[in-house]
């Protein structure tokens, strides 16, 4: 069963029906895709993207009425856009679009996995900046001061009682706080939690060894229940 919680929401819009069954079969065999509508032009799509949330639009450049990739340039957001087509001319058309892939019709699983892949990493990569944007910094009493940390420097976060030990590059902030509030204030794609009383963040992470992370040459234990997230946090679904 797939964890629709965190799913990338797809539409598929293309005329071709054998190849919408196709991408429906490709996209419920990968776990974090989740197909939210099918239409067969882009003028049907427009009313539901003006109401509903996609995060990755699999668009063909054959339509008889419209120019899906002009269609796809009117677009005011930012969503990532794979497209789909008969021909490797049109190629060319879509690089100035940023279109994070161009599948040539019919494509096989391998490849649309590979493009699956890349959709994860570009919009969690999205994800985290924009919650870095959000809020950059924290302010944290600490040695009777008020200091300044910025998010991405910190490495890793340990609760000792009613405390917490905020550790960065630069040195340590013991503060009174509970983990789970200084979990609440941080971005939930870079800081995970491996045990009861530990927060990582995932960019620090150099390798996972056993049962532990491997953060500046220090062993951190993983708790058994935890694992399966960590892996994934920092594989970004790319494990080979």
């Amino acid at each position: 069963m797939k964890n629709t919680s965190s799913s990338i929401t797809c539409v598929i819009i293309d005329p071709d029906k054998l190849l919408q069954e196709v991408l429906i079969s490709y996209i419920d065999q990968i776990p974090y895709l989740k197909l939210v509508a099918v239409f067969n032009s882009p003028l049907v799509a427009d009313q539901f993207l003006e109401n509903n949330n996609a995060e990755l639009l699999f668009v063909s450049t054959d339509f008889d009425q419209i120019n899906g990739i002009e269609w796809v340039r009117s677009l005011e957001n930012s969503t990532q856009v794979v497209f789909l087509s008969n021909t490797k001319e049109k190629a060319v058309d879509t690089y100035e679009l940023d279109a994070l892939d161009y599948l040539l019709k019919p494509t096989s699983f391998e490849r649309f996995y590979k493009t699956a892949i890349k959709a994860r990493v570009k919009i969690k990569a999205n994800q985290i900046q924009e919650s870095i944007t959000v809020e950059k910094c924290i302010f944290v009493r600490s040695e009777n001061r008020i200091n300044k940390i910025h998010i991405s420097d910190i490495q890793f976060i340990e609760s000792q009682n009613n405390y917490i030990n905020i550790v960065t590059e630069e040195r340590q902030y013991i503060t009174l706080m509970k983990l789970k509030d200084i979990h609440l204030r941080l971005p939930s794609e870079m800081f995970i939690r491996i045990q009861k009383s530990f927060i990582i963040n995932i960019n620090y992470v150099k390798a996972i060894e056993g049962n532990s992370v491997v953060i500046n040459d220090n062993l951190f234990t993983i708790s058994r229940n935890l694992k399966k997230e960590v892996i994934n946090s920092f594989t970004q679904g790319q494990l080979i």
